[in-house]
């Protein structure tokens, strides 16, 4: 097994800050959106943890936890960071309890991400640093609701946009008027 390091691009200095476009020579005009699933998806063997998602690395499936992805985004500042969703790629329709912990899991791994953007001092106002966007996970229209009724009444003020994957099922009628609805789409599909 490969001892854990921190991956090169992490060790690289940009001048401007922009270590992450600096890094793939990306131009300024491209958006620069950071996320941490494939798209196609990989399904994975384990399930995903309170702590984080299961992921294919280089050197095979490992746990990236969510306090390690919003310090990631903090280095690499993308112009667009999707959050972590506790989606379960490649399995059976969960069930109730699943659904339930999909949205907990994934409302506290949004607010990992919102605190690792704000920092820890709350007295000095800090201008954003990337577009935050939430993914819509695959649950049922009851909780997609709540979940999307969560994410306006805590976190509306932080939240750019939607992540929408394309092999997520989402109910266009979820709009209410505590919900991000008036927020920007991204759809996350195969190019």
């Amino acid at each position: 097994k490969a001892p854990l390091q921190d991956p090169p691009v992490f060790d690289y200095k940009a001048l401007d800050g922009q270590v992450l476009r600096r890094f793939l020579a990306l131009p300024d005009d491209n958006l620069l959106v950071l996320g941490a699933r494939r798209t196609p998806p990989v399904t994975s063997p384990t399930s995903n943890t309170s702590s984080g998602v299961t992921i294919l690395t280089s050197v095979g499936f490992g746990e990236l936890s969510s306090q390690y992805f919003a310090a990631a985004a903090q280095k690499l500042k993308p112009d667009i960071l999707v959050a972590l969703g506790d989606i379960p790629f490649g399995k059976p329709n969960p069930g109730r309890k699943r659904m339930d912990k999909m949205s907990g899991r994934t409302a506290v791994w949004l607010n990992d991400i919102i605190v690792g953007q704000r920092g820890l001092d709350k007295t000095t106002e800090q201008k954003e640093q990337f577009a935050i966007f939430a993914p819509v996970l695959p649950i049922s229209v009851e909780l997609q609701r709540f979940y999307l009724d969560q994410l306006g009444d805590e976190m509306r003020s932080e939240i750019q946009g939607l992540a929408i994957v394309s092999y997520v099922r989402f109910n266009t009628g979820l709009t209410s008027s505590r919900s991000p609805s008036s927020a920007s789409q991204q759809t996350l599909e195969s190019p």
